[in-house]
């Protein structure tokens, strides 16, 4: 794509549909990172209450 002089490089890239997919595709790693950050939060969370019922019990 390199050798394309500049007209033929702004057709080609206008042509495809890249720019669409890759939208797409930013938006579900974005949510995906989100539910996996909510994940790891609930996780932490319930683990402080299971350390702090343990720590209960034993007094």
């Amino acid at each position: 794509m390199s050798r394309l002089p500049p007209s033929a490089r702004a057709h080609c890239m206008q042509s495809n549909a890249r720019t669409a997919c890759v939208r797409v595709l930013s938006s579900l790693a974005v949510r995906k990172f989100v539910h996996l950050r909510r994940a790891v939060d609930l996780s932490l969370a319930a683990l402080s209450l299971l350390v702090s019922a343990a720590a209960r019990t034993a007094l």
